[in-house]
């Protein structure tokens, strides 16, 4: 069994790491293994114009790594300071398979000026690859599912003005209601029914199976994440739902748009949305 890695020890390796960058460097992914005679790291640098974070996307960290983490450049606005130019940083985050997480950054090749932790997809992409969990769904999948379709309903090409209800239900990219009756109040239950049916593990292995095509997941990508993690990068995929009912506005009748508002707020899409990672 792996030791387990104390906080300070991966602090003091993070600030190492920053230490050693430069400018110059290349943003990275980062292993790490401590041994007797100290620490052994794995860099593996990041093509110009790829993210780091895509990395780290479907890796299992080898089992004799103690962390791995990311090191990566930026710039950062010091609104203390009153200085109008953003100044470049380093930023170093690890994730320990202990649970223990550190993140810090400050100037390229200098002393980290903040000691921090910071959440968002690079630490969850790094407690995946540790094989540690990360917080659940925060919205339910009805919500890309309803997102989806306003997606849909906004790229159509072929119609210019929605004028009834059923020309909006064929386009729900959930299938439609049983039975003849296609209206948003139909859907509205058909809805519900595929939010118990088919939760976020069921969505998730439909995309790994390549049954149901998801954008910006492919289907190694899902069957790799958790569900969590799934989650947010299928919201993160998507428009913000009230720019996407605003903009369909010109599109329907006035009495459409209406029916259709007051059903995405009983599916909860225009409102509780916060930190559903269709936000941005």
């Amino acid at each position: 069994m792996r030791s387990l890695v104390p906080g300070d020890v991966l602090a003091q390796v993070a600030e190492l790491l920053g230490d050693a960058a430069t400018s110059d460097s290349a943003d990275a992914a980062v292993g790490v293994r401590l041994t007797e005679d100290g620490v052994e790291l794995h860099l593996r640098t990041a093509p110009h114009g790829l993210h780091v974070a895509e990395l780290l996307v479907g890796f299992d960290a080898p089992a004799e790594w103690d962390a791995i983490g990311v090191i990566a450049h930026g710039r950062a606005f010091p609104v203390a300071s009153g200085r109008a130019a953003a100044q470049p940083v380093t930023v170093v985050h690890l994730q320990a398979r202990s649970g223990a997480a550190c993140s810090r950054y400050g100037p390229p090749g200098g002393a980290p000026q903040v000691d921090t932790f910071a959440e968002g997809r690079v630490a969850e992409l790094c407690r995946r690859c540790v094989g540690l969990p990360n917080p659940p769904p925060l919205v339910s999948p009805l919500h890309w599912w309803a997102v989806a379709w306003l997606d849909e309903l906004a790229a159509t090409p072929a119609v210019e003005l929605f004028r009834r209800e059923r020309e909006l239900v064929e386009l729900f990219p959930g299938g439609e209601p049983f039975g003849a009756e296609r209206t948003l109040s139909a859907l509205e239950e058909h809805g519900r029914l595929l939010e118990h049916s088919c939760p976020w593990p069921c969505l998730r292995a439909a995309v790994a199976a390549g049954t149901i095509e998801m954008p910006g997941v492919a289907p190694d990508e899902a069957a790799w994440l958790d569900d969590g993690l799934f989650s947010r990068f299928a919201m993160g995929g998507l428009a913000h739902p009230a720019a996407l009912f605003e903009e369909l506005r010109e599109r329907l009748q006035p009495e459409l748009h209406g029916a259709l508002g007051a059903l995405l707020r009983r599916w909860r899409v225009l409102e509780g949305c916060e930190g559903c990672g269709a936000c941005g």
